[in-house]
């Protein structure tokens, strides 16, 4: 899964608990934008969260050609890994098509005009790609997991 919008990436997490839910035993992974990891960080439907610098979003220092190798690598890795599924809940960006098919899996869902049946809301979309893979139809609520340092720190800078 690739998704570069940290609002549409929180409407994908419903699509990634269904898949736990009903595939408790399958590997799942998602690919993001280093800028977006931090929303599946801690998410305990996943096993893996991959991520990747966008050259706008390199750190300072970081060369363009450091990204690139960076991004090559892995690319290769996730190619090696053989997944069975690539899903584009985000629907058909040039950049996120690109990357599933370097990354080479069996198959690839992407989300299109078909998956507006479920309804107008992207949760609805993006969990019809269940139906689409054979699965269950199911829309549970969002899940993110909050860093507990972080939270401890907000919470003392709002009681000062």
């Amino acid at each position: 899964m690739c998704r570069e919008d940290i609002g549409a990436l929180v409407c994908a997490t419903p699509m990634i608990r269904a898949l736990r839910g009903q595939l408790p035993e399958a590997y799942l992974a998602a690919l993001v934008t280093r800028h977006d990891a931090a929303v599946l960080a801690g998410n305990p439907d996943l096993d893996a969260v991959y991520s990747h610098a966008k050259a706008k979003h390199r750190r300072r220092g970081e060369t363009l050609v450091r990204v690139c190798l960076d991004r090559f690598k892995l690319i290769r890795a996730l190619r090696d890994a053989r997944f069975d599924w690539v899903l584009l809940p985000g629907g058909a960006q040039a950049g996120s098509l690109r990357t599933a098919r370097w990354i080479g899996a069996n198959r690839m869902l992407v989300r299109d005009e078909q998956d507006g049946a479920a309804g107008a809301h992207e949760v609805e979309q993006c969990c019809h790609l269940l139906v689409r893979m054979g699965l269950r139809y199911q829309t549970p609520a969002p899940r993110l997991v909050p860093d507990p340092p972080e939270v401890a720190l907000t919470v003392d800078r709002m009681q000062k």
